[in-house]
């Protein structure tokens, strides 16, 4: 990626960016980490492009000379580190390296632990300056309540007393206005403790009231109306 330190390690840049590589690689863990990582990912490329070539291509063999040459060069005793931790390799033996064409740099640093010795001189520049080698996780502490030359959490127009300024309380002393005075407190003594209020006498339950009487139904259909007698039979025969 443009911009990643990675790039110090094919050792193209020469020797007057060598120093900012050096730091940018050593930097921190991570970055050392990193830096291993793609070196071990470049011997497992070249090793597989080898084999390729000697059993399936040989014209394949024309495109590792870059990837050979980048790692020939170890110029921080990377490639030597790798050897080392994942083959097994040593000064004195080291089957890996016939996938090289010229392993005297790897073999030199193989013999002066020279990775080891980037990681020692950078780990003690760091501490000799105070900076830490990695990352440090510090409890966050809240911010002070009034910064000074900063905004005031307070809004315009109040003000906040200082600690100072406010009386002390105590929750064993009775709060001004609360207290009985002492012509109540001394009656209270000479009449004794208060006797408990008495509890009001039960009221009677009211008796059910009776459910009032029906009234009768009224009739509504008039009377018959009375006629008169008929005329009286006197016995005597009608006039003509």
């Amino acid at each position: 990626m443009p911009g990643s330190a990675l790039a110090c390690l094919d050792a193209v840049a020469g020797e007057a960016v060598e120093l900012a590589c050096e730091k940018a690689l050593f930097e921190t863990p991570q970055a050392v980490s990193a830096a291993a990582s793609y070196v071990a990912a470049r011997i497992a490329l070249l090793s597989d492009g080898v084999d390729y070539a000697v059993r399936t291509n040989s014209s394949y063999e024309a495109i590792l000379p870059g990837v050979r040459r980048a790692l020939e060069a170890d110029r921080y005793g990377f490639v030597a580190h790798v050897l080392a931790m994942s083959h097994g390799c040593s000064a004195d033996r080291c089957d890996a390296l016939v996938l090289f064409r010229d392993s005297a740099r790897i073999t030199a640093n193989l013999k002066d632990k020279t990775y080891d010795g980037y990681v020692t001189r950078q780990a003690a520049s760091g501490m000799a300056s105070g900076a830490p080698s990695a990352p440090e996780r510090r409890p966050r502490t809240p911010p002070p309540m009034a910064a000074t030359g900063g905004p005031s959490p307070v809004p315009p127009g109040f003000e906040v007393p200082s600690a100072a300024s406010i009386p002390p309380v105590s929750i064993m002393t009775p709060e001004t206005g609360t207290a009985p005075s002492s012509g109540a407190a001394s009656a209270e003594t000479a009449a004794g403790p208060p006797s408990p209020p008495r509890r009001p006498a039960p009221r009677p339950a009211r008796p059910a009231q009776a459910a009032p009487a029906q009234a009768a139904p009224v009739q509504l259909v008039p009377p018959a109306p009375t006629l008169p007698p008929p005329p009286g039979n006197t016995g005597s025969a009608p006039r003509p």
